[in-house]
């Protein structure tokens, strides 16, 4: 999990432990953007697939960046 998704989850947390009343929390991941770099075992999942869609996007690298973009964000709204 990255620095910033850490970060969110203890904000989170110390709120809920300390009562405090929702607070609003602004979380832009920048996960999505450069420096290029995709989990091994991501690259090795979506290095192997065949894509077809409207633009045909076959980067495997900026598949396994935004996937776990999508877990950080899952993790958030747990």
């Amino acid at each position: 999990m990255d620095d910033l998704t850490v970060k969110a989850l203890n904000f989170i947390n110390k709120n809920l432990k300390q009562k405090i009343p929702p607070s609003f929390l602004y979380f832009l991941n920048f996960v999505v953007h450069s420096p290029y770099q995709g989990k091994e075992d991501e690259l090795a999942y979506f290095g192997h697939k065949t894509y077809k869609g409207w633009n045909d996007h076959k980067d495997p690298v900026s598949a396994s960046m935004i996937k776990s973009m999508d877990c950080f964000l899952g993790k958030i709204l747990e």
